[in-house]
């Protein structure tokens, strides 16, 4: 199977994933809540894109581990 890479653009009003195989064709994209770290709560960044970057990959019928991922 190609390789399978992930973008995710965590935005503070909502957040952004897009799977992509290895020659770029898009897979998947999927949207969430925001992901602005909070110093309060920097833990909440984190699991946003923990949860996209799952979902966008499910959502490509792929599965983890990722080749790559940029967030």
């Amino acid at each position: 199977m190609s390789p399978v890479v992930v973008g995710v653009d965590g935005g503070g009003s909502g957040s952004r994933a897009l799977v992509l195989d290895g020659s770029g064709r898009e897979l998947a994209r999927v949207e969430g809540p925001a992901a602005l770290v909070d110093p309060l709560d920097p833990g909440r960044a984190a699991e946003v894109v923990d949860r996209l970057v799952r979902d966008g990959v499910r959502a490509a019928g792929r599965s983890l581990p990722l080749d790559a991922l940029w967030a």
